[in-house]
């Protein structure tokens, strides 16, 4: 592949196409390595409980491998008339189970191994009424949305300094509210990004802490990566091939992999020289690309971060009914955010109430000392780690008696974005592994953030379909498309099918897009079908910058109940 950093050849590749068929190239490793036949002497019936359950193994009396097919003998006549109705199904069950050994043993020989789910990990606000110590012990369960979290050791909270012996020990903080809150460490009891709580989650402890008022996520949590899928991993051989240098885009992807940090990145797109959409190497009096620079865009995980800052803010103007105040962000306190949700006072933290920004004015911060790219724009700056921004907003609640302007107060800001922005732009701008031929700025994605609205038809008295089920279904399919440009409704209704009945349908989609640009502007999209990303490569935007972001709370799921008149 050619590099991104500088003029590509013009030289014609006679190599094979890089889309060429992984699954014709596993059949083939498969057989050299004679491990299909391993699989179908020895595999099956070593592992028949295994694969079936314990219910049918219990009733098989001998199973065996011969010619490829696969010979029972059941104790069971109904066991047996089921087995036989079921005999897909009991096939995709036993190539299922096989998969993840035969794909492991092939891979491992280009260095390509599987990565293993971690478990969430995060920090939660435990508010208490009255300043007491309270010991949470190791292994104390939290709860929410019917999912476990467990306490990382035994803490205690204390209300003296004089009181603290180890780092297990945590000094209650006062809050305006009047109640007293410290913090704790847990970690999800299974693996997986649906045990990833966002700030401000409510989760409860399944056992009485006295004087206990409230609970919650104190930011978004990390880890939470589900185990790498047959798919995910077959994708990844020729990156594992690949050498784990930064000298083309393979190579570049190869080499992020490669560092455990970074598990949790999901999708890349990497833009050079020759892409329409850099703009970072036409700094000329002439806008002509010459090459050596890179835009890198990361999604540092699957589901949006939220981030809950307490900042201070200053008062800069007193109406007769509200003030405006303003509170600056740093592009440490943040590195790389997309908006600003919500800003509530601390007085009214855990509250749905709050303010949404007045104004919001990005700029870059260049003064760190060392590797510094060159970006000569707020927007070619835009969801980096050097970005940095100014918010206003309009207090609607604290009274206006006595306030004057320049006074200050604490605020409670809600940050939405994608994690580890700093963190690679440190790495790949440090001495040892910075190409001195190459200027690389990480990017988060250019945001389209989603809504989707749909119904699911069924007859009166028919039971609905879960949910949350659904919801969750169709917000895993939106925030795992990677760099394609569009959202293709009929996945998401083909996502539905799977939890509905045979006399369910789905009917009404709408699908809704905002594009944050790099700028600040907005792009609004709305489509039955699909959204589609813009080609504008002017603003950065197009299908290898953008992309699709949604939740649980975006996704709107209707019931049409009709009764069924006989004719």
């Amino acid at each position: 592949m050619d590099s991104p950093f500088y003029k590509k050849s013009p030289k014609a590749s006679s190599r094979k196409s890089d889309s060429s068929s992984l699954k014709e190239a596993i059949e083939s490793l498969l057989k050299i390595y004679k491990l299909q036949g391993k699989f179908d002497e020895t595999y099956v019936t070593a592992n028949w409980e295994l694969i079936m359950g314990k219910p049918i193994a219990a009733r098989t009396q001998k199973v065996y491998v011969t010619n490829h097919k696969l010979f029972l003998q059941i104790d069971s006549a109904p066991l047996k008339k089921e087995l036989m109705m079921a005999k897909q199904k009991m096939i995709e069950l036993i190539n299922k189970s096989a998969d993840n050994e035969v794909v492991n043993d092939v891979l491992s020989n280009w260095g390509v191994t599987r990565k293993i789910g971690t478990k969430a990990i995060g920090v939660i606000t435990i508010e208490l009424s009255q300043a007491r110590s309270v010991v949470i012990p190791l292994n104390f369960v939290f709860e929410a949305s019917g999912r476990r979290y467990l306490a990382t050791r035994t803490f205690t909270s204390r209300s003296v300094e004089s009181q603290v012996s180890s780092d297990a020990d945590r000094i209650l903080q006062p809050l305006s509210n009047g109640n007293w809150a410290f913090t704790i460490e847990v970690e999800a009891e299974n693996v997986g990004p649906l045990y990833k709580l966002s700030a401000g989650n409510i989760i409860v402890p399944n056992r009485t802490i006295v004087n206990y008022v409230t609970s919650y996520a104190n930011s978004t949590f990390s880890d939470g990566v589900g185990t790498e899928t047959n798919e995910e991993l077959l994708q990844q051989l020729q990156l594992g091939i690949a050498a784990k240098t930064l000298s083309n885009r393979t190579n570049m992807r190869s080499f992020l992999r490669s560092i455990p940090a970074f598990d949790s990145i999901t999708n890349q797109s990497i833009i050079g020289y020759g892409d329409a959409e850099m703009l970072r190497d036409r700094h000329t009096v002439f806008p002509v690309s010459y090459g050596g620079r890179v835009d890198w865009y990361i999604r540092g995980q699957v589901p949006l971060q939220r981030t809950r800052l307490l900042v201070t803010a200053v008062c800069v103007e007193v109406s007769n009914t509200n003030s405006t105040w303003q509170f600056a962000l740093g592009k440490n306190d943040a590195p790389g955010f997309y908006e600003i949700t919500k800003i509530r006072r601390v007085v009214d933290e855990g509250l749905n109430s709050g303010f949404e920004p007045s104004s919001d004015v990005r700029s870059n911060d260049l003064t760190e000392s060392g590797f510094l790219p060159d970006i000569a724009t707020v927007a070619e700056g835009a969801y980096s780690a050097f970005q940095a921004a100014v918010i206003r907003f309009i207090d609607t609640a604290t009274s206006v008696t006595g306030l004057g302007i320049g006074q200050s107060a604490q605020y409670f800001c809600d940050v939405t974005g994608t994690p580890l922005i700093r963190e690679v732009q440190e790495l790949l701008g440090s001495r040892d592994v910075r190409s001195y031929a190459a200027d690389v700025l990480v990017k988060a994605p250019i945001p389209c953030f989603v809504e989707v609205t749909l119904t699911i038809n069924k007859t009166a008295g028919d039971a609905a379909p879960p949910i949350a089920a659904v919801q969750t279904a169709v917000v895993d399919i939106i925030n795992n498309t990677d760099f394609i440009g569009r959202l293709d409704g009929s996945r998401i209704i083909e996502a539905v099918h799977g939890f509905l009945q045979d006399n369910l349908s789905v009917t009404g989609l709408d699908l809704f897009g905002r594009i944050r640009n790099p700028d600040g502007t907005m792009q609004y999209l709305r489509d039955s079908d699909s959204l589609i990303i813009p080609d504008q490569p002017s603003k950065m935007v197009t299908a290898k910058t953008v992309q699709f972001f949604t939740e649980i709370s975006k996704v709107t799921v209707n019931i049409a109940s009709t009764i069924y008149v006989a004719k």
